[in-house]
């Protein structure tokens, strides 16, 4: 029979915004709480839960579940649908929900709202240069110019995108 749950762990769990659930049989300085939010199970070590309850109530646990539903969340209000993880974990791997493609895109740009599909641009600026007989070759010495090549004559030129859209 395992020894009952000590008060001071209970109290500490209430003030990180968790509640105590058992101990884990698996890990010693481990203990299994649930988060108060969304119920979720976590397993969490006894000096992570006394650090977050010494913070007295300004600083509760960071549960993951609840992280993954308010990025879902943000996903869909931005027109957004998150498909998995990026490279790193500032990153996900989203689609637009209008065009279906899909980009890794911060989850801080989702937040603000500070993106664009990237593959719909580059269509839009093909598109752009082709009617003026260019052709994108490459990324220009900044984000607003782009280099292209004269289908014609074949000169090359650093151009900003949005001359060669009003030319």
């Amino acid at each position: 029979m395992s020894k009952p749950l000590n008060a001071r762990h209970v109290s500490e769990a209430k003030a990180a915004g968790l509640r105590l659930i058992s101990r884990d049989p698996d890990y010693p300085n481990s203990m299994i709480y649930e988060c108060t939010h969304c119920e979720q199970y976590v397993r969490i070590r006894v000096e992570t839960v006394r650090k977050l309850a010494e913070y007295n109530g300004s600083k509760t646990y960071d549960c993951e579940s609840c992280k993954l539903l308010a990025y879902e969340q943000q996903a869909a209000e931005a027109g957004l649908e998150i498909l998995g993880s990026g490279n790193d974990t500032h990153y996900l791997h989203y689609r637009f929900i209008e065009c279906g493609h899909h980009q890794e895109i911060t989850k801080a740009s989702v937040k603000k709202r500070q993106f664009i599909c990237q593959t719909c641009l580059t269509d839009k600026l093909e598109a752009e240069a082709n009617r003026r007989s260019l052709t994108i070759i490459g990324k220009g010495s900044n984000p607003n110019y782009r280099l292209y090549r004269n289908t014609i004559c074949k000169h090359q030129y650093e151009l900003v995108t949005s001359s060669v859209r009003r030319a």
